[in-house]
């Protein structure tokens, strides 16, 4: 579907007990770009590619957008790719106290800071460098009617089913909370099928 027809299926899975006869009207834009951003984060259906280029004896890099997770990083100096492996601030921790400030070089591992910034370990000494970024992020909003969500049209229903559920939340009263909870459910079985799927790609079935 796109972002229009979206609305509209909104609109329509809302009219059914009323909660888009309100004033103010509903913005359905709005709640269906938030509805899209929130079934990216819940099934984890976005996988998206990034670099970030070293500065010398610099560690922390703010990656662009919002970030789940992190899936792979790869330093690349002069085309020797090199994979830089995940870590964490405890382990670097263990390893030395002073793992965030010790002398600079090319980095073996990487920590990841919810929700996007990541240090390189140990920080840099080239400058100029590209490490490549690949993960989990977080939806990009829809701007024209005809933008279409980059996931499969089998999932669309699931942004359209939240976009309901945000504006019930709101104004559904009496026996449209049943209805509010049918659609809660249908929303989780979809989250639950795109994260299946990533889990089958994850395991290369």
């Amino acid at each position: 579907m796109t972002f229009a027809q979206l609305q509209a299926r909104a609109t329509l899975l809302a009219s059914l007990e009323g909660w888009s006869d309100v004033d103010p009207s509903p913005d359905w834009a709005g709640l269906v770009n938030q509805a899209y951003i929130q079934f990216s984060w819940d099934g984890e259906c976005l996988i998206t590619n990034t670099t970030v280029t070293t500065v010398s004896n610099q560690a922390a890099y703010t990656l662009s957008g919002q970030w789940r997770r992190l899936m792979d990083v790869v330093y690349d100096s002069g085309g020797a790719k090199s994979p830089v492996r995940h870590s964490s601030e405890d382990f670097e921790r263990y390893l030395r106290a002073d793992w965030r400030v010790q002398p600079s070089g090319t980095p073996v591992r990487y920590t990841f800071n919810p929700f996007n910034t990541l240090t390189l370990v140990p920080a840099p000494t080239a400058a100029g460098v590209s490490v490549a970024v690949r993960g989990v992020a977080e939806a990009t909003p829809l701007a024209s009617g005809t933008d279409i969500p980059t996931i499969p049209d089998v999932l669309h229903e699931a942004i359209a089913l939240k976009a309901a559920i945000f504006q019930g939340k709101v104004y559904a009263q009496g026996e449209a909370s049943q209805r509010l909870d049918r659609y809660e459910a249908q929303y989780q079985q979809y989250v639950q099928d795109a994260l299946r799927y990533a889990n089958v790609e994850r395991m290369g079935d």
